[in-house]
């Protein structure tokens, strides 16, 4: 984490006459500290190294960034006159106090020249990378923390995107990721994971689902993510199910590449639904994006892809269901488990056995010699109906019951 150099002088100047002359009172006990997380947006009262208050601030923006290191409150002004840079020179005029003046109803001073911490006539811009160094704060916070704070009162700036730590009742690793607003490149794994390490977490963490987090950047606590075993049809996959804070999750993203199925953020025309995701064209339920990945519970996950699913203590197994014409296994022809129904791609299964099906796209239906067949639901672009509705359709058996692994095809004569 390198030291963030000060590219560009601070806009805000305050006389020197009203710093000198603002009566401070003498400083508080040592015990008594700031310190400000700059990508947090939060500054951090101290007192007998206990955090007593957390405020939302406003930093430096990227050009003009706040500067790293440690200071001190240097003088304290109540209701200051905002003087613009170079405004003598420029003809320009001193704001006096009130609802205009940039720096609000306080100004406290800091050792780094120029800089300081104060309050805004612009509410809107806490939480955001907008000033020319100075933290800003709203008037009644910074209000507040004048009355706790005073002149010698210690100041640190830190640059911190990661906190880690252990849930004091559950014991359970937390992770906190904030956005790396200077673009320092800190939200890294290796990062994320020498700070888990510091914490006693050395085993088990999901790098994916990690990397994830990084990329996310909520800014919010998350459950550490822990890596599951994940099993399609017997075969163990190259990645992993995950277990987070006790739900086990699976990334669609990784499905859809095993199965062939395009996985997107659901939504339409109107309809946009970005926290969601459909694979196939069919909304997954209480599914969620973590960063730009999808992640779905096990079964929600197994609704999509058209599998059963079984989560024990070895892992997680999806199983498809195979689709036999006697002997042989009608390869290529894929199944979807839906309940206690079956879904069969019903132009796929008529060409296999020879009968002629049609599309009406006014209807939106399959259509067998010249007639409709309705209730089709259709995925990824195909035309799908229940294993019970393909005999009277089209002719064709299929036994299957819930549960098992192999339908029986056949062609009724």
């Amino acid at each position: 984490m390198g030291r963030i150099q000060k590219v560009a002088p601070l806009a805000i100047f305050v006389t020197l006459a009203l710093l000198l002359g603002s009566g401070a009172g003498p400083a508080r006990a040592a015990q008594v500290e700031i310190v400000i997380n700059l990508p947090a947006f939060t500054l951090y009262l101290y007192e007998d190294g206990v955090v007593t208050r957390a405020y939302p601030i406003g930093i430096g923006s990227t050009v003009n960034p706040s500067q790293l290191g440690t200071t001190e409150i240097i003088n304290e002004v109540h209701h200051p006159t905002y003087y613009p840079p170079d405004w003598y020179r420029k003809g320009l005029e001193p704001i006096p106090p009130g609802p205009d003046n940039p720096v609000g109803t306080r100004w406290l001073g800091l050792g780094f020249k120029g800089y300081g911490i104060h309050g805004t006539n612009q509410p809107w811009t806490i939480g955001t990378a907008a000033s020319a160094g100075c933290i800003r704060m709203y008037n009644h916070d910074v209000e507040e923390l004048a009355e706790r704070v005073g002149v010698g009162t210690p100041v640190t700036f830190v640059y911190e995107t990661i906190e880690t730590w252990l849930d004091p009742l559950t014991h359970r690793a937390q992770i906190k990721v904030y956005r790396d607003v200077y673009r320092q490149g800190t939200n890294r794994v290796d990062r994320a994971l020498a700070k888990l390490e510091r914490i006693g977490v050395r085993e088990g963490v999901d790098r994916e689902f990690l990397e994830a987090l990084l990329e996310e950047a909520a800014g919010a606590p998350r459950a550490v993510p822990y890596s599951v075993p994940l099993f399609v049809d017997g075969r163990r996959m190259d990645f992993h199910a995950v277990d987070f804070g006790g739900r086990v999750l699976v990334p669609l993203d990784g499905l859809a590449r095993t199965f062939s199925l395009p996985v997107e953020r659901a939504g339409g025309e109107g309809k946009e639904r970005p926290g969601e995701a459909a694979v196939g064209g069919r909304l997954v339920p209480n599914s969620f994006y973590v960063g730009s990945r999808a992640y779905a519970p096990v079964e929600d996950a197994a609704y999509a892809f058209g599998v059963m699913a079984q989560v024990s203590g070895d892992g997680v197994r999806l199983e498809s269901v195979r689709l036999v014409a006697g002997a042989a296994e009608l390869a290529g022809v894929r199944a979807f488990v839906y309940g206690n129904w079956l879904l069969l791609p019903v132009q796929e299964l008529g060409r296999r056995f020879g009968v002629e099906v049609g599309w009406d796209p006014s209807l939106r239906t399959v259509t067998v010699r010249g007639r409709p067949a309705f209730g089709v639901t259709l995925i990824d672009g195909k035309a799908y109906l229940p294993h019970d509705r393909v005999e009277p359709v089209l002719g064709i058996r299929v036994r299957w019951a819930h549960g098992q692994k192999e339908a029986a095809v056949e062609l009724l004569r």
